[in-house]
């Protein structure tokens, strides 16, 4: 997650999508946010933005190597109960 603060509008909060080139270097003028319908991408250029904020999670990074196997399948089941 993403908060970035655009120098023309209000700040916009999303899931932030990596941008490639076709050579495979990450795309360092331009980010993607999903907005909070889950439907939108919009395209925002970095020169356009005053600033930026990460947002963390409550899920560690390293999930996958503190949880074991069954862990990680109850973990699933729970998230799937959720939709």
């Amino acid at each position: 997650m993403l908060t970035i603060v655009p120098k023309d509008e209000k700040e916009v909060t999303g899931r932030k999508r990596y941008l490639y080139h076709r050579r495979g270097n990450e795309d360092t003028e331009t980010v993607q946010i999903l907005d909070k319908s889950g439907k939108l991408w919009t395209t925002y250029f970095k020169k356009d933005w005053r600033s930026s904020i990460p947002q963390t999670g409550v899920m560690p990074e390293n999930f996958a190597d503190i949880l074991s196997i069954q862990q990680m399948h109850d973990l699933l089941a729970y998230l799937l109960t959720l939709k």
